[in-house]
């Protein structure tokens, strides 16, 4: 049997890349809920491990693609699979860790009176910017007009 291999060697970083990122952003979700950061020992085992993973998640649908094919007739080949099998994985686990994120974030926000504080902070802010940015916008907007001389006019 003369079969060629589902991919090459340099294709397995990255099919390792989502487990990866898997493992990044529970640690970003640990860090936004303060639960004390994870020793280096643990985090790594866990990173490898999600790595590890993900290659074995990712090779089984490569494996049935490769043999029956089922893409060849769309004209993607292998690297364009994986390439957009791990761009889909990637963004599906980003995807998570924005809503995530942004879900904590706000619930972070609207606790107590730090809504307030902080919109009021913005307000403020925005008015330092916008005001200063506005009157320089007026003054060039002046200088650029044509102011017809007097004397030059022609009669």
């Amino acid at each position: 049997m003369n079969e060629e291999p589902v991919f090459s060697d340099r294709f397995i970083p990255v099919l390792a890349l989502p487990g990866v990122l898997l493992s990044c952003a529970l640690f970003a979700l640990d860090m936004l809920d303060g639960r004390p950061a994870p020793s280096i020992w643990s985090w790594l085992f866990l990173t490898s491990s999600l790595g590890l993973l993900s290659v074995v998640v990712l090779t089984i649908p490569l494996h049935f693609i490769a043999k029956f094919q089922i893409l060849r007739s769309k004209g993607l080949t292998r690297t364009k699979t994986i390439g957009l099998m791990v761009f889909g994985l990637c963004l599906f686990i980003v995807g998570a860790l924005i809503y995530q994120g942004a879900g904590k974030l706000f619930g972070w926000l609207f606790e107590g009176s730090r809504f307030y504080l902080i919109a009021g902070g913005a307000l403020i802010l925005f008015w330092l910017i916008y005001i200063p940015y506005r009157l320089y916008r007026e003054h060039k907007a002046r200088s650029k007009l044509n102011v017809i001389d007097p004397k030059d006019t022609v009669q």
